[in-house]
């Protein structure tokens, strides 16, 4: 899955490549050379916006204790008070928090009626279990709730 600030990335190494081949060419060295840094440069300029995002969000979620991030994590209503849970659970993690105890709470989420419920919960897989989002292969929150529940169970099935 490609996300909004991999794209910027993408973009701004393809851009970086042809700036760099036309600098190149333009002060005579070798337009290979020029669109490899050009890339590498374009790349780094692109992850800004992520690196940014992810800096602010960790000076937010700072202010918060371990209980309240928890409390947070397994309040049912969306607010707009309240953080993404794949936020939440890499602050607790960088806090030393033993991840597997909110596994639950994923898998139910990825099981939910809605599925705007179902792709927080998928965002939250892919960012704080890795491991398990590999065994979720074809997995798409916009499916149907019975193809969601079935793969889900699958991976329950493997997982236990």
């Amino acid at each position: 899955m490609i996300m909004f600030y991999n794209l910027l990335a993408i973009i701004g190494s393809v851009v970086g490549a042809l700036l760099g081949m036309g600098v190149a060419r333009a002060y005579g060295f070798s337009s290979v050379l020029g669109t490899v840094a050009g890339a590498f440069v374009g790349g780094g300029l692109g992850a800004i916006p992520k690196r940014l995002t992810l800096r602010r969000a960790r000076k937010r979620l700072a202010r918060f204790s371990v209980e309240e991030l928890r409390q947070q994590l397994y309040t049912p209503v969306f607010s707009p008070n309240r953080w993404p849970p794949n936020y939440l659970l890499l602050e607790l993690r960088a806090r030393g928090e033993d991840l597997n105890k909110h596994v639950e709470l994923v898998l139910n989420m990825l099981e939910a009626d809605h599925p705007w419920q179902r792709a927080f919960g998928y965002g939250a897989l892919l960012s704080a279990y890795p491991h398990l989002a590999k065994d979720l292969k074809g997995y798409r929150p916009s499916a149907s709730v019975e193809d969601c529940r079935e793969r889900v169970g699958g991976l329950r099935g493997r997982q236990a």
